[in-house]
């Protein structure tokens, strides 16, 4: 079962692949409706040798992404390379969880006719789809400006009815649309599938949930059967030839021989390069996949590198963040202690005076104590005998016996009680 890779709650984009033969018309309508730049073929050389995916755009308040596939018809690679190409890419990404909304099938309406290789690749594609999935494509025909109404309108009337063009697919519930070259009908045509549910493709159930090799899977059979068809013509027209040239040798007819001969070289090439795409289909897949899954483990090992650097760095912030806020704590209290003591410190400094002021009277007062209650110490001759008992019963007691009215005024009425007596001179 295919990986779930989007995060929960997250709306996965609409994805709409398109597919047809080269020329038809393909990186032209995903470069009109996404504004995209892709490279776009010209005449007969194919320029979508890869599948490309174009920039993500919105249609109907949804996320569109398109994707391009390669021809194949493919001026460069062979059909097996085309078809292992494709499925690799609708492997890979349905492994990842994601399905496709719809396919757009591009078919050019200039076509007078269309031959056995055209039938063949849209009964393969057919098969690539599933009947089920049939029901997300829609057929689109191109270039309606190369031809008259009448002739164009006749061709699509031949392709809808007809078993062997587009009549079967139709009938599974495949639609039709007209593709102008303008920007206002390619998003008419996205417009019948940016709202459909996604689907599973066959060839992504085989490849992925079946795990069949891709010439085991229904449209790798469509392939392998044209391809042993092929091989086997070859063998017929080889075993002809051999018998031509034994006949020109035998009558010694060597121009005709030398013809044959270069016949056959040509023969030679044709049937290595078919049984080389018999091989692809066998072999190729399997080992692009295996190379592909190298990748994008190598891809998811870097993403989860870099979310644990990035684990690793946010909570380095976080620490430093609660370092720093915690020195602000620090300084802040800091800045309180000194403060406080800066105030301390000034309230010192205004009040310093008066502070030694008191604290002289305080020694004054206990020499003054000292000498009254004994007539000695150096102040005892300040005091007569008949003034120290008035001092004594005057200030000095109110300086000692009322402490609840404060110091300020004790030192005030002591410093009356000394004047009153005349004992000093003040």
């Amino acid at each position: 079962m295919p990986a779930e890779s989007a995060r929960s709650g997250e709306e996965k984009p609409v994805i709409i692949a398109l597919m047809g033969a080269t020329g038809s018309g393909k990186s032209t309508f995903v470069n009109t409706a996404s504004k995209s730049t892709l490279q776009v073929g010209t005449e007969l050389v194919s320029c979508t040798d890869t599948v490309q995916v174009s920039q993500m755009f919105g249609l109907r308040g949804r996320k569109v992404i398109l994707v391009d596939t390669p021809g194949f018809d493919d001026t460069e690679k062979s059909e097996a390379d085309i078809l292992g190409m494709i499925a690799l890419w609708l492997a890979t990404t349905y492994e990842n969880g994601y399905k496709l909304s719809g396919i757009i099938f591009m078919h050019r309406i200039t076509d007078i006719r269309i031959g056995g290789v055209s039938r063949r690749n849209f009964r393969m594609f057919r098969q690539l789809c599933g009947e089920e999935t049939l029901k997300n494509v829609v057929i689109v025909t191109n270039m309606w400006a190369n031809v008259t109404t009448e002739d164009g309108e006749q061709r699509e009337r031949e392709l809808m009815s007809r078993d062997i063009f587009f009549k079967p697919a139709l009938a599974k519930g495949a639609r039709m649309a007209r593709y102008y070259n303008t920007y206002e009908s390619a998003l008419a045509v996205l417009s019948l599938l940016v709202d459909a549910a996604p689907r599973a493709l066959r060839i992504q159930t085989e490849l992925v949930d079946e795990r069949k090799e891709l010439l085991q899977t229904a449209a790798g059979a469509v392939l392998g059967d044209a391809l042993a068809e092929q091989a086997e013509k070859h063998r017929r027209e080889m075993h002809a030839l051999r018998e031509e040239m034994e006949e020109a040798r035998r009558v010694h007819d060597a121009e005709t021989h030398e013809e044959l001969a270069q016949v056959r070289t040509e023969l030679e090439a044709q049937m290595k390069q078919a049984e080389r795409e018999r091989e692809l289909l066998r072999t190729q897949y399997a080992r692009d996949k295996q190379r592909a899954d190298e990748e994008i483990r190598k891809l998811r090992d870097a993403v989860r590198q870099g979310e644990a650097a990035t684990g690793e760095r946010e909570a380095q912030v976080e620490q430093l963040e609660a370092r720093l806020e915690q020195v602000e704590q620090e300084s802040a209290l800091e800045r309180e202690r000194l403060k406080n003591e800066r105030a301390v410190l000034q309230v010192q400094s205004r009040h310093r005076p008066f502070i030694l002021a008191l604290e002289m009277l305080a020694n004054l007062t206990s020499l003054c104590r000292y000498s009254m209650a004994t007539g000695q110490g150096p102040l005892s001759s300040l005091f007569p005998a008949s003034q120290a008992s008035n001092l004594k019963a005057g200030a000095l007691d109110a300086f000692i016996g009322a402490p609840s009215n404060g110091t300020l005024s004790a030192v005030a009425k002591l410093t009356e009680g000394v004047a009153s007596s005349k004992a000093l001179p003040l």
